[in-house]
């Protein structure tokens, strides 16, 4: 069967190309022959695409609503069998084409039109690029290319763009741009930044007591109404982390001699905050780190969140640590942390 649309045409490389919009009530026409083969495409060789993962799709379904819709244009090549060009606007065609077969987006693809056979008001176009050919090598080529250089995101820069989610935009207000390494997954040792937006996260679900995706799954009303209590405990310690950094000589210099730039150490403070009467307590960390009592060579920290010289976070290390620290702070320990002194 046969599809025409109105398209852009374009040409890159050997390649003639075809830049339309489709209404998200016309994909399933347009793609059932697609789809209907895909399920029975057991051999690599034959296909040019992942076998489908239905679960990813109905993950990619439930976030349609509030998710940017045009995330990603998906890619198809097709077989030309027509086009005619449009009187008056330049290099737009209305083209006929058959043996659509996706490259990139099925996923996609596959979701808008389970949601557009759920919900037959929702008609709503997306972008679709279409590669005039037919051959199956330069599908599996346009695959391979596609998906083999494609570079991941950084999670640390996934989830402060991800406005999705609320938590995204959240961490961002309440962790200074100055202390939060946003472009790579952990803080290098030559870094001037302190935390990754995920170890901010694990410290939010440790003060608010709840898991990581529990977390992720909260409104905004609600992280703000709960996060008060310890928003100015962070304030206080962003301005303790640039004391210490200021009389180390920066980050870097300070995270080789103390434990507190760590993941380690932050967490292990951030466990202590409970403890504390007020943040202005927390300010005793400057004097802890005069007093050498929070180096790394001192010697308390071993089989706690140091091992063979080397910062360890594994295991019940941030207990360890934010019992110790607890105790050097002065501030009475809670029944938990008295089980790792």
């Amino acid at each position: 069967m046969t599809q025409r649309i109105f398209a852009f045409k374009g040409t890159f490389g050997q390649f003639e190309t075809y830049t339309g919009s489709i209404p998200t009530q016309r994909l399933g026409a347009m793609f059932s022959a697609y789809f209907a083969d895909a399920l029975d495409a057991n051999d690599p060789m034959l296909r040019a695409q992942r076998v489908i993962d239905m679960g990813h799709v109905r993950r990619i379904n439930g976030y349609l609503d509030r998710s940017v819709r045009a995330f990603g244009s998906p890619i198809a090549t097709a077989k030309v069998i027509s086009e005619t060009p449009v009187a008056g606007v330049p290099n737009l065609v209305e083209v006929e084409l058959t043996d659509i077969y996706l490259v990139d987006g099925q996923k996609r693809v596959k979701s808008c039109i389970l949601r557009a056979e759920q919900d037959p008001e929702w008609n709503e176009t997306i972008p679709l690029h279409v590669v005039g050919t037919e051959e199956l090598i330069h599908k599996q080529q346009l695959f391979a290319s596609i998906n083999g250089t494609a570079a991941k995101v950084s999670p640390s820069l996934n989830a402060i763009y991800d406005h999705s989610n609320p938590l995204g935009g959240f961490i961002t207000m309440n962790c200074p741009a100055e202390v939060m390494e946003s472009e790579k997954a952990t803080v290098s040792k030559t870094s001037d930044k302190l935390v990754t937006p995920g170890i901010f996260k694990e410290a939010m679900a440790g003060l608010l007591g709840v898991s990581l995706k529990q977390l992720a799954s909260l409104s905004l009303d609600r992280l703000e109404s709960s996060w008060d209590k310890w928003a100015p405990y962070t304030r206080e310690l962003w301005q303790v982390y640039r004391e210490l950094s200021k009389e180390a000589g920066g980050l870097p210099m300070l995270r080789l001699l103390s434990i507190l730039p760590h993941n380690v150490g932050f967490l292990a403070i951030c466990r202590v905050f409970p403890l504390l009467r007020n943040p202005a307590q927390l300010i005793d960390l400057v004097r802890l780190e005069r007093e050498g009592l929070t180096a790394r060579a001192s010697g308390l920290w071993d089989g706690r969140c140091m091992t063979l010289g080397k910062i360890t976070k594994s295991g019940d290390a941030v207990a360890l640590t934010a019992a110790m620290l607890a105790t050097q702070l002065g501030v009475e320990l809670d029944d938990n942390l008295k089980l790792f002194l």
